[in-house]
């Protein structure tokens, strides 16, 4: 489990009965943003009720205020690996995958190249290091100031997403069911 105490955007969410937080990556170009159910078996009901429109809502400058957090976020691990031919394909990509329609000749001399497949792999990681590498500083351990934290402990299934902070373009979207 990761352990931080520290400042970050927070956000309740009464209309789903949830709560949110976003913890910026290195640099701060990224962040994940984690919506946690209130109850253990909330997640249906946030699910339910999550559209664009609501996300873009939630994490709007006017919703989130700094917070002092203390954030317990489980190790996980996503991966995934999606053929992309048929997809291309469909958008217009046809010649690209044919041997006899495939012009690659302002990239390769070789007359006889074309694609045979387009792989795209997505892979999430949160670990303990996870902290240094979202480059979260903050105190692990005890709080021993009067600073009242609000409790952000991701024990029961939540939601996850990672954005491109500067056009809110959603990279990653995931669900971790048992944590």
């Amino acid at each position: 489990m990761m352990e931080q105490s520290n400042h970050l955007k927070f956000a309740p969410l009464e209309d789903v009965q949830a709560k949110m937080v976003e913890i910026p990556y290195k640099g701060k170009a990224l962040s994940m943003v984690v919506l946690l159910p209130n109850e253990v078996d909330g997640l249906q009901q946030l699910e339910d009720k999550l559209t664009a429109e609501k996300l873009m809502e939630w994490t709007s400058l006017q919703n989130m205020n700094m917070t002092d957090v203390n954030l317990h976020l489980p190790k996980f691990i996503m991966e995934d690996s999606y053929n992309l031919k048929s997809k291309l394909i469909d958008m217009g990509m046809e010649k690209a995958f044919h041997p006899q329609d495939a012009d690659f000749s302002s990239m390769s001399r070789d007359r006889d190249l074309v694609v045979s497949i387009v792989m795209h792999k997505a892979f999430v990681k949160v670990n303990e290091e996870g902290a240094e590498a979202a480059a979260i500083t903050g105190s692990m351990g005890s709080i021993t100031s009067a600073t009242i934290y609000e409790d952000f402990n991701c024990d029961h299934p939540f939601l996850f997403i990672i954005k491109q902070n500067d056009n809110n373009t959603i990279l990653f979207f995931g669900r971790v069911s048992s944590p």
